[in-house]
């Protein structure tokens, strides 16, 4: 009997002092949601032991992040060093487009679907490739269907069933998809399709999910919550404030609910800052930590001496045997093309960093909207979403060149060719233009084109003397030409091609002795192209080389008898994060009979096209001269994210006669400022320019060129 009591004794004793098990809850609210990372930091230092971890959006993935063994040191650096804005949108980046999209360059920054001829509203901007190679790359190792429950922290975070408004728990299933989908902002980020439901944001029906959390079986719950209450009138002042508010209104009540369901509850005060302010993420973080010290004698409550670490499921440095690819989704490319995309060489271990370069070459393609993946049993499942779309274009340009104007464009991929592709551009403006291109490729990497295109262009043209304006044409040119080109890789391109010119020219400000200009001319054509620039306006590496050939001869039916031979090559070196050493040199050559004098090269200005080459100091077109050497030197320094600072020295020698471009060369040196920075609309450019014994220039261009 004495036995049986000393045991009963014991067992009460052991339920007496047995630890409360403690659960964290982190509520979504974007970049605001960094703020968690700072009262982590304090829960760990004072050793207080987590059995339970859940969130929604970014509260889910910081979450998630901790429960499978980060450590809030590991937290703090993806926060603050990590281009949130780069991972938060879809564009491929300029090393990953294919040939044909870096010569014909990013013009237009509003992109519309075309369904049987009409138009589409996307169900979100965003697809979310790019952030879910960032969430494969964070969560790497940890493939396949798994419990969250099983983590080294048992987690859950929610998604919202967008056709019912009804909470939906993420409790088991791949990661990435789970965190990809508490994160899915309606209207910004497209919906999850999981089994017969379309998920979006858990924000919208429980941002703050404590109830959940105690469900897992937490006794104490410390809530975070960096939700917004709801602003008053006079601080609606914005789009993207009266947007957080709508989607506040739903969630005040239910998030006023579950805070009364906490123990511990911390509200960080972050002021000004907001879920876009990411480059916020040291002040978001120490706001954190400050709002878990005013509550520091609480949390002391629950402090476990020696408290055991937590294991770590991802061991970011080690590499993923895959034996074989499988293929799900409807794909008209070949199982052994795809590999040649990624650059897989079956059987091979592949680090997470080489995998998020595969899984980039094939999405920057463009062959497919989505590329999902996941590995199971060492095969790389790819979960392939076509990109059978077509797409209508919008541009917007103002420059003191061509003034204002407006791009329309439309590439059809079920165009007039079977299998082809059509692109249409129609500008409309002062000086406008268009173009009607068909093109057919075989291949996939290395392609072979036939191409056919005409167009027609209109472009001020201006005749100086003595260094003032004394004509100005408006200068038209009508044509159509037929090539043929070789791209071998991403990167290099080979041309050839026969193109005919009808040109006219209008004097519409001249002297008399100055009236009409017509030229009819059929010329041949070879061009080599190799292209590895990180940007093109603003490029902080990589190197352009660019080769043109022209010959235009009598027998062709043609007016022209000449040779021109036009060389670029554009070199930048990074000399630190923020600041780059620019070097471009362009040369030209023209000889023969008979010389049009729209085969002329011009220099000056800042806007670049066949006909002319950008000078500082010098007006559009000011020099004109058929043996040209132009160097230019610079810096540019990235003082602000996107924003852009360029000094630039500028050299110019040129001839009548190639012989004597050096002997007795003519020169000219010049000197620019320009103030730069990468916009939605495309670059913006504000510069100053002075040439030798020339008046200062200004030069202007906002948005993308073309």
């Amino acid at each position: 009997m004495k036995k049986r009591l000393l045991i009963l004794f014991i067992l009460v004793l052991n339920i007496t002092y047995s630890r409360q098990k403690i659960g964290v809850v982190l509520s979504g609210g974007g970049a605001k949601g960094f703020a968690h990372i700072g009262v982590l930091k304090i829960l760990e230092r004072e050793n207080i032991p987590i059995d339970y971890i859940g969130g929604t959006s970014m509260g889910g993935i910081i979450a998630a992040l901790y429960s499978i063994g980060y450590t809030t040191e590991e937290l703090e650096n993806i926060a603050k060093n990590k281009n949130w804005m780069e991972v938060l949108n879809d564009e491929i980046e300029r090393k990953d487009l294919t040939m044909e999209e870096k010569m014909e360059g990013k013009k237009t920054f509003i992109s519309i679907p075309v369904e049987e001829w009409n138009l589409k509203i996307p169900s979100g901007l965003i697809s979310g490739q790019k952030i879910e190679i960032f969430l494969h790359e964070l969560t790497w190792g940890i493939f396949g269907e798994r419990k969250f429950e099983n983590f080294p922290i048992p987690f859950v975070c929610l998604a919202t069933d967008i056709e019912t408004g009804k909470e939906v728990e993420l409790k088991r299933g791949n990661i990435v998809k789970a965190l990809r989908t508490t994160m899915s902002i309606p209207t910004i980020f497209n919906p999850v399709i999981k089994g017969d439901k379309l998920l979006v944001d858990g924000m919208l029906s429980q941002n703050f999910p404590v109830s959940n959390v105690k469900k897992m079986g937490a006794d104490i719950i410390i809530g975070v919550d960096v939700g917004k209450n709801l602003s008053l009138k006079k601080d609606l002042d914005s789009m993207l404030k009266i947007i957080e508010q709508a989607f506040n209104l739903r969630g005040i009540e239910s998030a006023n609910n579950q805070r009364k369901l906490t123990d511990i509850l911390i509200i960080p005060k972050l002021g000004e800052l907001s879920s876009s302010s990411f480059d916020q993420g040291k002040e978001l973080i120490k706001l954190g930590e400050k709002a878990a010290e005013e509550k520091i004698d609480e949390i002391k409550k629950y402090s476990v001496p020696n408290n055991k670490k937590r294991l770590k499921m991802v061991e970011m440095n080690n590499k993923v045997y895959i034996k074989k690819i499988e293929i799900n989704g409807k794909s008209e490319i070949e199982k052994k093309n795809i590999k040649k995309i990624m650059n897989f060489n079956l059987p091979e271990l592949v680090s997470k960093e080489e995998m998020s370069e595969k899984i980039r070459k094939l999405y920057g393609t463009r062959l497919f909207k989505k590329v999902e993946y996941d590995v199971k049993n060492s095969i790389l499942v790819l979960n392939l979403i076509e990109n059978d779309t077509e797409y209508f274009k919008l541009g917007l340009n103002y420059n003191d060149y061509t003034k204002a104007s407006i791009l329309m464009s439309s590439t059809l991929k079920k165009g007039m060719l079977k299998k082809g592709i059509t692109n249409f551009n129609l500008k409309l403006g002062e000086y406008p233009s268009f173009t009607l291109t068909l093109k057919k490729y075989r291949g996939i990497i290395k392609k072979v084109g036939i191409n056919a295109e005409i167009g027609y262009i209109e472009l001020p043209y201006y005749l100086y003397e003595n260094n003032k304006k004394i004509a100005l044409y408006d200068f038209e040119n009508n044509y159509a030409k037929l090539y043929l080109n070789s791209i071998l890789n991403k990167n290099i391109l080979f041309e050839i091609g026969i193109k005919e010119e009808m040109i006219e020219g209008n004097s519409k400000i001249s002297s008399s002795e100055y009236e009409k200009y017509r030229e009819n001319h059929m010329f041949y054509y070879f061009l080599t192209r190799l292209d590895m620039l990180d940007n093109k306006y603003y490029p902080k590496k990589g190197i352009l080389y660019e080769e043109i050939l022209e010959v235009g001869e009598k027998k062709l039916a043609s007016n022209a008898d000449y040779i021109k031979i036009k060389f670029k090559f554009n070199t930048n070196i990074p000399l630190n994060k923020e600041i780059t050493f620019l070097n471009i040199i362009n040369i030209a050559y023209i000889d023969g009979n008979t010389i049009p004098i729209d085969k002329y090269i011009s220099i000056g200005g800042i806007q670049e096209n066949e006909y002319s080459i950008p000078f500082y100091g010098l007006q559009a077109n000011e020099i004109m001269s058929k043996n040209i050497l132009v160097n230019q030197l610079g810096m540019q320094y990235e003082f602000k994210k996107d924003r852009f600072l360029q000094i630039k020295y500028n050299k110019v020698i040129f001839n009548e006669k190639f012989r004597d471009l050096i002997k007795n060369m003519n020169s000219l040196d010049g000197v620019g400022i320009v103030l730069g920075s990468n916009t939605p609309l495309g670059p913006i450019e504000l510069g100053i320019g002075k040439a030798t014994s020339r008046e200062y220039q200004t030069y202007i261009n906002i948005g993308y060129k073309f």
